[in-house]
């Protein structure tokens, strides 16, 4: 009777009764912990996805168009080319700076 005013004699104070308003207590306690874990979660989750779309923005934003990518290729290209011509020319420049 600690903290009521009154004496309710009509509730049921039986070991089963006792033992179910704990069970449902425990349960309540577990469910709570599992909410808070939950709510923990998603706001890791949240957080990654922040982060996730961040690195996203920063990616896209390095990204180069195709015809850019092209160019580079071509031109990449033309400057291997342009070695080998140069190691060519200096290979035929040597025989020729031996031979005379």
């Amino acid at each position: 009777h600690i903290g009521w005013k009154e004496v309710h004699d009509d509730v049921d104070s039986s070991e089963a009764q006792k033992s179910f308003a704990s069970e449902t207590l425990k349960q309540k306690q577990e469910h709570l912990q599992t909410i808070q874990q939950l709510k923990k979660t998603q706001d890791d989750y949240q957080i990654e996805t922040v982060s996730f779309e961040e690195e996203l923005e920063h990616l896209s934003s390095q990204l180069v168009d195709d015809e850019n990518f092209e160019k580079k290729k071509v031109y990449d290209q033309r400057l291997l080319e342009l070695k080998e011509k140069r190691n060519l020319f200096d290979k035929m420049k040597t025989s020729f700076e031996q031979e005379a």
